[in-house]
C-alpha cells in the first residue's frame, strides 16, 4: 500500500512532461527576447525569426539533455525532431483552421498535439537513457 505522500507525488514520466513543458516555456521566451533585440538591431525580421528559432532550439537541446532526461542526446536527431514539429506545427493549425476553427484555437490544440508527439520522440530516440556504454 502507498502512502498518501506517496500518492501525490506525479510518476517519473509526468515529472519528465513537466520540465520538458518548462524548457519549451523558456525556448520560446528566449526566442522571443532574440528575435526582439535582432530586430532592434535593424536585423530584417524573417532573418531574426530564423535566429530565435536556432536559440531556442539550442537551449531546448543543452536543458533537456541535462536536466528534462539527464543524458546526452542527438544532436541530429534532435533537429530532426524539432523540424518535423515546426512542420506539423504548420500543418495542423492549416487543417484546424480549414474545418473552422478560429487562429488562437487552432494553435492552443496544435500546440498540445505537437509536445506531446516531440516529448514521446525525445524521451525515446533523442535523449534515449544509455546503457552498457551504449544506446537501447
Amino acid at each position: 500500500m502507498s502512502t498518501l505522500a506517496e500518492s501525490l507525488v506525479p510518476p517519473p514520466i509526468v515529472r519528465q512532461l513537466a520540465k520538458f513543458a518548462a524548457v519549451g516555456a523558456s525556448n520560446t521566451l528566449l526566442s522571443f527576447v532574440v528575435f526582439w533585440l535582432l530586430v532592434a538591431l535593424r536585423l530584417a525580421s524573417p532573418a531574426a525569426a530564423a535566429l530565435g528559432f536556432a536559440a531556442g532550439a539550442a537551449n531546448g537541446y543543452v536543458w533537456n539533455g541535462l536536466w528534462t532526461f539527464a543524458t546526452r542526446g542527438s544532436l541530429a536527431r534532435y533537429v530532426a525532431v524539432q523540424g518535423a514539429g515546426l512542420g506539423a506545427t504548420a500543418g495542423l493549425v492549416w487543417i484546424f483552421e480549414a474545418v473552422g476553427l478560429a487562429h488562437l484555437p487552432a494553435y492552443a490544440l496544435t500546440v498540445g498535439c505537437v509536445t506531446c508527439v516531440t516529448f514521446a520522440a525525445s524521451r525515446t530516440w533523442v535523449f534515449r537513457p544509455v546503457h552498457a556504454g551504449r544506446h537501447r
